[in-house]
């Protein structure tokens, strides 16, 4: 939108409607020009599965339309492979040993 001075953004998790619904200035989604790319990072953590988001403009003259819903997918690590201890050990106090995970 030509001239936008906020942006309001909605994000919708697996958990339902309304995770974040946040308006932003442009100053605050590093896009005050009107030109360029807007970005923001949330202090929200949202769950695992499906989502979506929407984002919409405002300017003085008024509201400009919503955006088309863009869908996304939050996945959770994958499990960690253990190493150690297995099988028959001789401590009371073992060190428990597993592969990181990207």
């Amino acid at each position: 939108m030509a001239g936008a001075l906020e942006y309001y953004l909605w994000v919708n998790d697996s958990t339902g409607a309304g995770k974040i619904t946040q308006w932003y200035t442009a100053a605050q989604a590093g896009c005050a020009s009107g030109t360029g790319t807007c970005s923001v990072t949330p202090p929200t953590g949202l769950a695992a599965g499906a989502g979506m988001w929407w984002i919409r403009t405002w300017n003085l003259i008024g509201l400009g339309p919503w955006s088309p819903g863009l869908s996304f997918t939050v996945t959770p690590p994958a499990a960690a492979t253990q190493i150690a201890p297995s099988g028959t050990i001789g401590t009371n106090m073992p060190t428990y040993t597993w592969n990181a995970v990207a």
